[in-house]
C-alpha cells in the first residue's frame, strides 16, 4: 500500500545574477555565467539553507542553474550529493528577444497589449501576469522559437510532479531545485493567481513547496530570508 503520509519539501531557487541579469538583457535559452555578487549571494543562500539536509539536486540543463546549485551544495557540505540536470526545467525561450535588452523586449510586449509603454502595462496589476506577457513575446517573436505560457507551465510542473514521486518511492525528505524566474512563475501561478512581483523573482530566491497527497501547496514565495541568514551568518564568523 502506498503510504501518503511520506513529506517531501521543494526548495525552488531562482539561480543567482548573471552578467545578462546585470545588463538588463532578456536570458531564457541563452546562457551567461554568474556575476561575481550573483556568486557571492549563492555562497550566502548555501550557509543559509546549512540546516536543510537534501535528499536530492536538481537544476535545469543550463550553466547558470548548474553553477548555482553547486555552489549552494558546497557552502552547506553536501558537495558529493549529485546533481540531476533536466531540460524541462530551463526558462522559457524569449525567440528573437534572446540576448537583447529587457527594456526594449517589454516594451514591444506591453504595446502588443495594447499599451503606450511598459510603465503603463506596470501601472495595471491585472495586467502584469506571466501568462499574458510570454503572450506578448510569442505574438511579437517572428522567429517562431519563443515559449508561451502553457508550453512553458506543462514541461516545469511535469518535471516538478516526476521528480517529487521518485523522492516519495524513495523514504521523502528535502529536494533542491535550481530553475529560473519565468519558469518558476508559470508553475506558481497555475496553483496560486498572482501578478508578476514589480522587480520579478530575486536571484537566489527560494520558492518553498510541499507536494502532499499527489498536490503542491506553496509556503514560501520568492524568500530572500535565507540568504539575509547566510550573510549573518558569515559576520559572525568573522570571516
Amino acid at each position: 500500500m502506498e503510504n501518503n503520509s511520506v513529506e517531501v519539501v521543494l526548495y525552488v531557487v531562482r539561480h543567482g545574477q548573471t552578467i545578462f541579469n546585470a545588463l538588463n538583457k532578456m536570458q531564457g535559452w541563452s546562457d551567461t555565467p554568474l556575476t561575481i555578487e550573483g556568486a557571492e549571494d549563492i555562497k550566502s543562500l548555501g550557509r543559509g539553507l546549512k540546516d536543510i539536509d537534501f535528499a536530492a539536486a536538481y537544476s535545469s540543463d543550463l550553466g547558470r542553474t548548474i553553477k548555482t546549485a553547486r555552489i549552494i551544495l558546497g557552502e552547506k557540505g553536501q558537495e558529493d550529493l549529485n546533481i540531476i540536470e533536466l531540460e524541462n526545467l530551463r526558462e522559457s525561450c524569449f525567440g528573437i528577444y534572446e540576448g537583447i535588452s529587457g527594456d526594449e523586449a517589454w516594451e514591444d510586449a506591453a504595446k502588443k497589449l495594447g499599451y503606450n509603454s511598459f510603465q503603463d502595462m506596470l501601472e495595471e496589476s491585472s495586467h502584469r501576469t506571466v501568462g499574458k506577457m510570454l503572450s506578448a513575446i510569442v505574438e511579437a517573436d517572428t522567429s517562431n522559437l519563443a515559449e508561451c505560457i502553457h508550453t512553458v507551465r506543462k514541461r516545469v510542473t511535469k518535471q516538478l510532479e516526476d521528480l517529487a514521486e521518485v523522492t516519495k518511492k524513495n523514504g521523502g525528505g528535502n529536494v533542491l531545485v535550481v530553475s529560473h524566474g519565468v519558469s518558476i512563475m508559470s508553475f506558481v501561478t497555475s496553483l496560486i493567481e498572482m501578478p508578476i512581483p514589480k522587480n520579478g523573482l530575486h536571484n537566489g530566491s527560494v520558492t518553498k513547496v510541499r507536494y502532499q497527497d499527489g498536490q503542491f501547496i506553496i509556503e514560501e514565495f520568492n524568500e530572500i530570508k535565507y540568504i539575509e541568514f547566510g550573510r549573518k551568518t558569515l559576520i559572525g564568523t568573522g570571516r
